[in-house]
């Protein structure tokens, strides 16, 4: 939650970080939190935003890919479930 995000010691650091030296990205869980990031200064090219925390282009996966990360995981039915 971004509030807890702003409240840690090293928020501003962390910020500084990713700005300059653009070697991550920052995932926002709504366009709320999205827009509240950018107001604290973090570059919009260094942030994403994944409802919820999950990447939609993850799970389009191939059935290859889907079968072994099924196998990686033990659960060959992990696509099937809510």
């Amino acid at each position: 939650m971004f509030s807890k995000d702003k409240k840690f010691k090293y928020f501003r650091k962390f910020v500084e970080n990713i700005n300059s030296y653009n070697y991550g990205k920052v995932i926002a869980i709504s366009e709320h939190i999205f827009s509240q990031y950018q107001k604290e200064g973090l570059k919009k090219d260094n942030i994403e935003v994944f409802p919820d925390g999950i990447s939609n282009t993850f799970f389009k996966l191939d059935s290859l890919k889907k079968d072994y990360i099924g196998r990686l995981f033990k659960d060959r039915s992990i696509y099937k479930k809510r």
